[in-house]
């Protein structure tokens, strides 16, 4: 067997189809042979661990998630193992809030016990289900009692100047806007995707040569930046990652993730 690697795979758009997020039967079926031959497989998304996990038992993996964009890390395997937590501080969310209420249609915030929503984005419900967790409905200043692991709102585009703006007079915190969709997120400088891959990659004892990652989106590219081997995916939405990696003979409807690992790792 060649020397085991930690394998980073980003979710939507990646390991799962684009829209409809899917984990298709080949990819399904190349990552278990993949684990099987000793390689470790890390999953990363911005999504919260409960709309992971059911992607992780499915593939069977033993290792560490990294979810909300890297503000979270923890072994579902072993609760025991090292984990990060980091979160938004509420008293900047009310701030921030106050002054970009009048620019946005809805918002979402959830730590581990409850989803605080203004209005009803049924677009982040695939990414963000209710199952699982309290869900309080209001005024966002009204009703959040406590920290958080992230922060999604809708607006128009023509008012991202201001909240970008607005959201980096948090100390520590930046703003991008989805492809796509009119959708944007606050997230942590320090503490990313690539913090978490860092972190886990100190704890199980590889080098960034033993690293390969796979994303398709800009909030990818520092994870890619971690790794010895990085691709793209096929058709990917970040122009970004494309100018700086090569990409995957498949998109992500066609199991592109899964075949890279498998042509890469038997070379």
């Amino acid at each position: 067997m060649s020397k085991p690697k930690l394998i980073v795979l980003d979710l939507d758009g990646t390991l799962l189809t684009s829209g409809d997020c899917l984990l298709l039967p080949d990819s399904e079926r190349i990552i278990k042979e993949i684990v099987s031959m000793g390689h470790h497989v890390i999953l990363a998304s911005g999504r919260p661990y409960r709309a992971m996990l059911p992607v992780y038992k499915r593939l069977e993996l033993k290792d560490p998630l990294i979810s909300y964009n890297g503000h979270e890390v923890y072994n579902p395997s072993d609760p025991s193992c090292p984990s990060i937590s980091s979160r938004f501080r509420k008293d900047d969310i009310v701030s921030f809030y106050n002054d970009v209420r009048p620019y946005i249609k809805s918002m979402i915030l959830e730590n581990k016990k409850t989803m605080y929503s203004l209005g009803k984005p049924e677009y982040l419900e695939i990414f963000f289900p209710k199952d699982g967790i309290d869900v309080v409905y209001g005024e966002i200043n009204e009703i959040i009692d406590n920290d958080v692991f992230t922060c999604i709102l809708e607006s128009d585009e023509k008012d991202d100047e201001f909240i970008s703006s607005r959201a980096k007079q948090i100390p520590g915190v930046g703003w991008r806007h989805w492809r796509g969709a009119p959708f944007s997120e606050l997230y942590n400088i320090k503490d990313d995707k690539a913090s978490g891959v860092r972190f886990i990659k100190e704890m199980m004892g590889f080098s960034k040569e033993d690293i390969i990652a796979i994303g398709d989106s800009d909030n990818d590219y520092e994870v890619m930046l971690e790794a010895g081997t990085s691709l793209c995916m096929k058709d990917c939405k970040s122009d970004l990652l494309k100018s700086h990696f090569p990409q995957t003979d498949y998109d992500c409807y066609h199991d592109g993730a899964a075949y890279a690992l498998l042509k890469l790792l038997k070379e």
